[in-house]
């Protein structure tokens, strides 16, 4: 009994195919990231009481890393001195939690939105292999 395997053309077909979906695959994970950055901001500032506008303009949104890369992050901050306070409340007030709801509210939404990332490329990915 004899078998014959040969490696050649179509392992390398493969090999680039796997490539050029890794890259796909990293920017739209990276859209999704930005995206749901973008929802946790806008969120976050809805979230936010105004007394005189100072808090609720002081959220702002870093990214951080390539597109392309497996590196993608987004931090959502609040400098205002007071935010914590606001956050977490105090012994006199009670607690706003204006980043707490909106992480709460778009951590489903994330995961929803990278499944869906997650489908459409396995269906490419086995149209294409």
């Amino acid at each position: 009994m004899k078998v014959n395997f040969k490696w050649g053309r179509s392992a390398d077909r493969f090999n680039s195919t796997v490539r050029r979906n890794a890259i796909e695959m990293n920017t739209k994970v990276s859209k999704v990231v930005d995206r749901t950055g973008d929802d946790i901001l806008v969120d976050a500032r809805n979230n936010t009481p105004v007394d005189s506008g100072r808090l609720r303009n002081g959220w702002r949104i870093k990214r951080a890393g390539k597109k392309t890369k497996n590196q993608r992050s987004n931090t959502v901050s609040n400098a205002v001195p007071y935010a914590l306070a606001v956050e977490y409340g105090t012994s006199k007030t009670k607690p706003r939690r204006m980043l707490g709801k909106s992480l709460a509210k778009n951590e489903k939404r994330m995961k929803k939105r990278l499944n869906a990332v997650q489908k459409k490329l396995a269906r490419k990915f086995n149209r294409s292999s």
